[in-house]
């Protein structure tokens, strides 16, 4: 009845029972163009009890319309996708006014602050919640450390990622070092278009954009970069299988 996808990579799938949704232990990986296991079923055989709760619904979605004394109770129609408060905060008042000062736009926020409104979603390395703090309480502007806790391994492994470490490996990267911080999400990607539809030519003109200058020339071999069509992610950002979902192939972001 209800599906729940991570952009292209995959989709997993739920049928409501009574009040709640439940989890099938099979996904469907889109870029793997195969069936398998949901990571969640890959370590045990939870078969069909797994159910819905606050923590994937939380970035998968808008906020859906749920029970107050139960988690893990959605009520239908349940949103269909992310939606604009999850990076701009409440909007209510925002569409009575109209008023700049009543929405918050994260590129007017430092750059930390622009990080922390993606990793809400896009870091998630056994995260715990503040006291008090909940799946849904983040909101843009903040500073996520004050939202949870995310458990980093230390030292950060190069060859070894996990799925949700996109800002934790930006942050080792030469790039965002020598940036002063002011390297953000937003300064390759556009929040308001899916990375898949991007065509290659538009990760290149992102890292020129900063590397045409003086001592920033490609050194590669000539050959090897025709070979790789001269693309520079192909080589400074390398497609790495996921270390905890099988099937998954992501672009790693500690820019090497």
């Amino acid at each position: 009845t209800h599906t729940l996808s991570a952009g292209g990579y995959g989709l997993a799938f739920y049928f409501r029972h009574g009040n709640r949704l439940h989890h099938t232990p099979l996904d469907y990986f889109a870029k793997a163009r195969r069936w398998g296991l949901d990571p969640a079923a890959s370590g045990s055989n939870p078969r069909f009890q797994t159910r819905l709760g606050d923590q994937c619904i939380s970035c998968h979605s808008d906020y859906p319309l749920r029970s107050a004394g139960a988690g893990d109770v959605f009520f239908d129609p349940l949103p269909t996708g992310i939606g604009c408060e999850r990076c701009h905060g409440p909007g209510q008042r925002h569409s009575s006014t109209g008023a700049i000062a009543d929405i918050v736009n994260p590129a007017r926020l430092s750059p930390l602050r622009q990080l922390d409104t993606c990793t809400q979603c896009h870091q998630s390395s056994f995260a715990r919640q503040r006291a008090g703090r909940h799946d849904f309480s983040f909101r843009p502007g903040e500073r996520a450390d004050d939202f949870r806790v995310n458990y980093l391994a230390q030292p950060a492994e190069p060859d070894r990622l996990i799925l949700l470490s996109h800002p934790e490996r930006m942050v080792q990267s030469a790039c965002y070092l020598e940036s002063a911080g002011r390297l953000t999400c937003t300064s390759c990607h556009d929040p308001h278009k899916s990375s898949f539809e991007q065509p290659a030519k538009h990760w290149d003109d992102s890292c020129t954009a900063c590397h045409q200058a003086p001592g920033h020339t490609c050194t590669g071999d000539p050959a090897e970069r025709a070979a790789k069509q001269d693309h520079c992610i192909v080589c400074h950002m390398r497609p790495l299988a996921a270390a905890d979902v099988p099937l998954v192939e992501i672009t790693d972001h500690w820019i090497q």
